[in-house]
């Protein structure tokens, strides 16, 4: 094994409103399941999450990531794979956000912030994919 991938690992929305419940603080018309994204429901694209540290809970009369741990942990089970010659790719999607807290990306017009849709995700994907392909080539490491 040389790489390691990541699902989402930012700050997301943990806690899934009821569907379509009138009552619910929050009013749920976009997720029938009622369960977590797994990550893919962004609430800030460079806070690591903080439930994944030590001593992170859900409770939401606590604060949770306070002490800033779920950056040390992260930047030090990332620099335990890399000095162990195991690249990670950390999966993040940028076009759309978590519709539980105050987030002001959710606020933006996505008009002017996503031009092109899904089309900006595929360039970039494109661009990460020959960026490693022409690190291979030249036979540069592509973990960094």
């Amino acid at each position: 094994m040389n790489a390691v991938e990541f699902l989402p690992l930012h700050d997301f929305g943990n806690i899934e409103a009821p569907y379509k419940d009138p009552n619910a603080p929050v009013f749920n018309d976009w997720n029938p399941y009622e369960r977590n994204h797994w990550g893919y429901m962004t609430s800030y694209f460079f806070a690591p999450e903080s439930y994944y540290a030590t001593g992170g809970n859900l409770d939401p009369e606590q604060y949770c990531g306070a002490d800033g741990r779920a950056v040390r942990e992260l930047k030090q089970v990332i620099k335990t794979l890399h000095q162990n010659g195991i690249a990670v790719i950390l999966d993040v999607v940028y076009n759309h956000v978590s519709q539980y807290d105050q987030n002001a990306f959710k606020l933006t017009d996505k008009k002017i912030l996503f031009p092109a849709g899904w089309r900006f995700e595929l360039r970039v994907a494109l661009l990460v994919r020959q960026r490693f392909q022409n690190r291979a080539a030249h036979g540069a490491s592509a973990d960094r």
